[in-house]
């Protein structure tokens, strides 16, 4: 199967992104191309999986996630599966507190109905 990746940023101290590279290198020793998408790598880019960086110039983060996420889909065409690591973060009395949560898509396309 061809998979492509897609995470935010890559920093290779970061545990969504460990997450992520043992994921790719598990799929890698079945027999899977994977391609990972990025606007940022940081660190020695591994052996492997190909890495394709697409840098975003914007002021917020949501503008950042936005012209990612334009970036990425049209260059998704072509694969079996997409997979996406991102962390979820959310308020308590008054203090941010961030859950890491690494998602797996595991599936097949569906076949036009006849």
């Amino acid at each position: 199967m061809k998979l492509a990746f897609a995470l935010f940023e890559y920093f290779p101290y970061g545990g969504l992104q460990r997450d992520m590279l043992a994921i790719a290198s598990a799929a890698l020793a079945r027999g899977h191309q994977v391609t990972v998408y990025t606007r940022q790598w940081q660190g020695a880019t591994p052996q492997g999986p190909k890495v394709v960086t697409l840098p975003v110039d914007a002021r917020s983060n949501h503008a950042r996630d936005a012209g990612f996420a334009g970036a990425l889909a049209p260059r998704l065409a072509g694969f079996d599966s997409v997979v996406g690591f991102n962390t979820y973060g959310e308020q308590f009395n008054g203090m941010h507190i961030n859950q890491t949560m690494t998602g797996v898509a595991i599936g097949r396309k569906q076949r036009a109905r006849q």
